[in-house]
């Protein structure tokens, strides 16, 4: 008689799972980035002039804005906001004219698409007032003055001549 020695392959009880490569859900990752990029850039445009906090002074007479204009803001505490990117103590006023100039120059280089003034002088159709470069202020009503004076005389240093000031409609 021959005695049961017990299995030799235990494989049998104790089989193995097969092993599972560890891996990245691409999909879940994508969806990520993706929410991620359109939060920025709903974030990113929502700085708008209209979320400045501007109060602005009212008045009945005006005339419409022109879009092609240099736009800046001088906040209720002294600040001044040149273009769309700019925040600028207005104190220092050397800083505020190379603000102004280098918007000035961003602007231009938008309009090149449009006829430089040489060209349309040389064609007899210039309109001087059309074609010098302009400058828009929303000032707030509880600006400092003397901040808003500082933008108009560096308008000037920049070469604007052509400065308004932006007012609500009563």
């Amino acid at each position: 008689m021959m005695a049961f020695s017990g299995f030799r392959d235990r494989s049998v009880f104790f089989a193995r799972s097969p092993k599972l490569e560890p891996e990245i859900n691409l999909i879940a990752l994508i969806d990520l980035l993706l929410v991620v990029l359109i939060f920025v850039l709903v974030s990113s445009t929502l700085t708008t002039w209209s979320q400045l906090g501007l109060n602005l002074s009212t008045s009945r007479a005006g005339t419409e804005i022109a879009s092609s204009s240099l736009k800046v803001a001088v906040l209720r505490d002294g600040y001044i906001r040149v273009g769309e990117t700019q925040l600028l103590n207005g104190l220092d006023a050397g800083a505020v004219v190379k603000a102004i100039v280098d918007a000035k120059a961003k602007l231009a280089s938008t309009r090149s698409g449009e006829p430089s003034q040489e060209i349309a002088s040389s064609q007899g159709q210039a309109n001087p007032s059309s074609a010098a470069p302009s400058m828009l202020i929303y000032a707030d009503r509880l600006a400092p003055h003397g901040a808003v004076v500082r933008v108009m005389d560096a308008a000037r240093q920049a070469g604007i001549e052509r400065v308004g000031l932006v007012t609500e409609k009563r």
